[in-house]
């Protein structure tokens, strides 16, 4: 880096193998329709998706077709991409053996394409070569001039060979800088433009100059920026994921260089700006990954502490709000906390970290959400003295409540997010840009998955896990030992209802836990006889979601029924199901019974260990799938549909000494409490009646936890962007 300015370049070899160049799965998506089209290359097929499933295929991918007659999985089409939702596959030897030469091509329901994910080899140059042929990747697509470009390429070229000549870095005046830059450019520039009109190079005397005046400063923010390129680009060269730099990358703020005062003796950001930032009230909201990067480089900055030159009384404060606590998770990207951490309020901490940074740091942790209900700490004086609020939040609706008082009281806010290897940064400043929310997508989530598909019609690993959480976990785990709770109150006081009397769930369901919690606390006086109930209980369950659910499904819509275009409903986006015990899945059956089994006791607070629970499914797994088998066909028994929740509740006053059970709350990241377990056994034999492919308990812990993947060079990267254009805002831009 040099003052406002960043280089970068990469050589990876001559023959570097990109394993993984977008680290996402494999496309696949459901098939529309699928026929036969002439091209100028020969017959090919058309193939289209789904109006809301756009392919996201480019051309030159290569994919498979799958439940399209007459195609075998073997066979590998190369694409062309046609538009979002169509795109042709080409197989010279598969076209040979096509007959007719065009028309609609039979699929079966569920076809999908499959995106195969290969190898890239990509080639690099040294940088001997390299300099003089040089690739450049655009940071800034308001600065593309080739002339700029090539300006600020020979002005870092200019420094490498000045340091190595010298045996150290030398300032250099701007006209020595001038005359390099142009001599070097004008080669570079041949090179470049040979396919263009002929013209000459014309070096930007502006960013010579500005370069020059700041070759021996260092800008943190630059810095930090330029260190999380570099250190991503590492992480590319050990792991072979995401496609790397090629060859140079440069950075540039020259807007701010032009607003920061000229002092003639290089160092850029004068005492006077300085000052500015140490008198500065800014107000961080989060200290998760983005707010401990936000935090450290404003400590280093010296934003809101004191100095000799500005005393105490004059210094500004730094605020942070977060109602989180430190969990071992986050000590692999928040880098503000160690292990003595855990435990300890996130904003608590982070000050502490940070005022080790900077002594002088005037800091004032919060641990409140900021919402409504806390505007008598947040109130109106609290806000009028912000000079600058930094969002560093992970959910749209506290990012909206933080710009309305921004809004509200003239606050200049930067706001920044990531998602995996992507992340970006806004500045909001009044009456020069837009607001956050004026700017923010109001479009429903494109990841959000209708309620008829989850319960009926699932078509990937996330629907299935989906719906194993949010229905089979909530209603056996949760919902129903809630009410039993509820049941235990309103016995215990008297009561003559509870309140979940008024809901849809039958009287009678509840009336069936309460036999269970009999069975298991009162007539069961071993572990292996409490493990025998247990496993019942479970195989009556997996009857009801994995065979009932699909007889049901299958009377409400029969095999040959047609929709009202006359389309078979059992086509397109509709999987057909199938019964579980069509396939041999024994060993899903019994994971099933011992995941159910276990949570169920976990629920209940019945004491039984994995181990006897394990045996039981074990003796019993063969005998109850082969008597599902010969019994599948036959409905399980009605509920009582004569219960009613005043025979519940007197049932209940009467068992109060085994009422006693423990509503589960979904926690993703403690194994020992088989949540997560139990989601992948259900999901995984709900994704075996639809033929959708089986998930590890790391992808289930991921879909179901709704994980971002976080990496911390991303979040440093927009920390470094968010205090750029916060230096902007003090130095008074006027544009951002």
């Amino acid at each position: 880096t040099r003052g406002v300015f960043g280089g970068l370049f990469c050589d990876f070899g001559d023959s570097f193998t990109v394993q993984d160049k977008d680290a996402k799965p494999a496309k696949a998506e459901l098939l529309a329709r699928v026929e036969v089209v002439q091209t100028n290359s020969g017959k090919a097929l058309l193939v289209r998706t789904l109006e809301d499933n756009p392919h996201g295929l480019h051309s030159g991918d290569r994919v498979r077709l799958r439940g399209v007659q007459g195609i075998g999985d073997s066979v590998i089409f190369t694409v062309k991409a046609k538009t979002p939702q169509a795109f042709e596959c080409h197989n010279a030897i598969f076209a040979s053996s096509i007959t007719k030469d065009s028309g609609r091509v039979q699929t079966l329901p569920g076809a999908t394409f499959l995106e195969i994910k290969e190898p890239v080899v990509v080639k690099y140059q040294p940088l001997k070569e390299a300099l003089l042929a040089p690739d450049m990747v655009a940071t800034d697509f308001g600065k593309l001039d080739l002339n700029r470009q090539i300006t600020l390429h020979a002005c870092f070229h200019h420094g490498y060979r000045r340091g190595q000549s010298a045996g150290k870095e030398e300032a250099s005046d701007a006209e020595t800088l001038f005359d390099a830059a142009k001599s070097f450019g004008e080669n570079v520039y041949a090179f470049l433009s040979a396919r263009k009109a002929k013209s000459r190079f014309k070096p930007d005397s502006k960013l010579v100059r500005a370069f020059a005046s700041s070759e021996e400063t260092q800008i943190l923010p630059i810095a930090t920026i330029m260190g999380a390129l570099a250190a991503q680009e590492a992480l590319k060269a050990i792991t072979g994921v995401f496609v790397p730099v090629r060859q140079f990358l440069y950075f540039d703020a020259l807007e701010l260089h032009e607003l920061l005062p000229q002092n003639g003796d290089k160092t850029l950001l004068s005492a006077e700006f300085k000052q500015r930032l140490q008198s500065m009230n800014v107000f961080v909201v989060g200290a998760g990954a983005i707010g401990c990067e936000l935090l450290k480089i404003l400590a280093a900055l010296g934003v809101s502490s004191t100095s000799e030159s500005i005393g105490e009384d004059r210094s500004g404060k730094l605020c942070v709000t977060d109602m989180d606590t430190v969990e071992v998770s986050n000590l692999s990207r928040q880098m503000l906390f160690t292990e003595d951490d855990v435990g300890k309020p996130k904003a608590t901490a982070a000050v502490s970290a940070s005022q080790g940074i900077n002594p002088q740091l005037q800091a004032k942790a919060f641990t409140k959400k900021l919402a409504a209900e806390t505007e008598d700490i947040f109130d109106h004086k609290f806000w009028q003295k912000q000079s600058l609020v930094l969002n560093a939040l992970d959910n749209l609706e506290a990012r909206r409540y933080v710009d309305q008082q921004c809004v509200r009281h003239g606050i200049p806010l930067i706001d920044s997010g990531t998602l995996g290897a992507k992340g970006s940064t806004q500045p909001c400043v009044p009456r020069i840009s837009e607001t956050y929310s004026n700017g923010a997508d109001d479009a429903p989530d494109k990841d959000q998955i209708a309620l008829c598909t989850i319960h009926s019609f699932p078509t990937r690993v996330e629907h299935v896990v989906q719906w194993a959480k949010d229905i089979v976990f909530q209603s056996e785990f949760v919902d129903k030992p809630a009410r039993v709770r509820e049941l235990a109150e309103a016995a215990a006081s008297d009561a003559v209802k509870t309140p979940s009397m008024d809901d849809e769930e039958p009287a009678a369901e509840l009336l069936g836990e309460l036999r269970l919690l009999v069975d298991l606390k009162t007539k069961a006086q071993s572990a292996d006889g409490r493990a025998a109930v247990l496993v019942e209980w479970a195989s009556k369950l997996y009857r009801d979601l994995y065979i009932d659910a699909v007889e049901a499904i299958f009377k409400q819509h029969p095999l040959d029924e047609v929709d009202e275009d006359g389309e078979k409903f059992w086509s397109n986006d509709r999987l057909l199901p199938r019964h579980l015990v069509q396939v041999d899945d024994l060993p899903l059956f019994e994971a099933f019974l011992v995941s159910a089994a276990m949570l169920k006791a976990r629920a209940l607070r019945v004491e039984c260990s994995e181990a006897s629970i394990e045996s039981a499914a074990a003796q019993a797994a063969p005998q109850r799938l082969a008597a599902l088998r010969s019994n599948q066909g036959r409905a399980g028994p009605s509920p009582e549909s004569a219960v009613t929740y005043e025979r519940v509740l007197d049932t209940a006053r009467s068992l109060t000494e085994v009422l006693d059970v423990d509503p589960q709350s979904f926690e993703k990241d403690d194994d020992s409490n088989g949540h997560v377990k139990f989601i992948t056994a259900a999901g995984n034999c709900r994704a075996a009646v639809y033929g959708i492919s089986q998930s590890d308990m790391l992808e289930v812990r991921r879909i179901a936890g709704a994980i971002v993947p976080a990496m911390v060079t991303t979040t440093a990267l927009v920390a470094g962007l968010a205090v750029l254009e916060m230096l902007k805002v003090v130095a008074g831009a006027n544009s951002l």
